[in-house]
């Protein structure tokens, strides 16, 4: 009587441990792919902003753009967008890394500073130098944004404004 005692335990016990392994496993592959689908968003998203800003730039006259973007990136939830020069957004934000000082980036990250992915905009020491102002600028994505280009000399400054907020 005593064996099929211990014999119960030990069936019931490597039961248990099997179905807590197959809880974490599951879990844990769960979380990771809503990052990783939460990254591939934010980088489609940051491109896109990247790209409407650089036909921008080609223009040679002052001109401004909406910028258009989703208002959610994944399972509905917002995410804040960050235009500026690589050096700024590192001594505000220390978590975003391998951005080069001397360059400005478009970078969607969420709000709790998880996930984020960032576009290369342009060098801020190319000819004609590019500057933004304010640097760097932040905005979440239920704002409306307008990005004005405006030439000065031999300088190109990209203005950011929020104009209003989007309604889902």
């Amino acid at each position: 009587m005593v064996s099929s005692a211990i014999i119960h335990v030990i069936g019931t016990s490597m039961l248990v441990m099997i179905l807590l392994f197959v809880i974490i496993y599951t879990s844990t592959s769960t979380y990771l792919l809503i990052i990783s689908n939460e990254k591939d968003n934010l980088e489609k998203i940051a491109n896109s902003i990247a790209l409407q800003i650089t036909y921008t730039l080609y223009i040679n006259t002052n001109t401004s753009i909406e910028l258009n973007y989703p208002i959610v990136s994944i399972y509905n939830s917002e995410y804040n967008i960050i235009i500026g020069s690589g050096s700024s957004i590192k001594s505000l934000y220390p978590f975003i890394k391998d951005l080069d000082d001397d360059s400005i980036y478009v970078i969607a990250f969420d709000p709790a500073n998880n996930v984020y992915a960032y576009a290369f905009l342009a060098s801020s020491t190319s000819t004609p130098s590019i500057t933004v102002e304010p640097d760097p600028k932040i905005f979440s994505s239920s704002s409306i944004a307008i990005v004005e280009k405006i030439i000065e000399g031999n300088n190109i400054v990209l203005r950011c404004h929020i104009v209003g907020w989007k309604i889902s």
